[in-house]
């Protein structure tokens, strides 16, 4: 087995370029209003 050396935490986004997004646009088939939808009624709507 292999060990583990090192540990990168990207919380800032620097080295790989996350976005959420990028998953839920396909999944949606591009429609960003549905997305949008869903963010705020399933996603967003505990956090207020």
């Amino acid at each position: 087995m292999t060990e583990i050396k090192n540990v990168i935490f990207d919380l800032g986004g620097v080295l790989i370029d996350w976005n959420p997004e990028y998953v839920y646009l396909e999944v949606f088939y591009g429609d960003r209003e549905k997305m949008k939808w869903f963010f705020d009624e399933n996603l967003h709507n505990g956090l207020e």
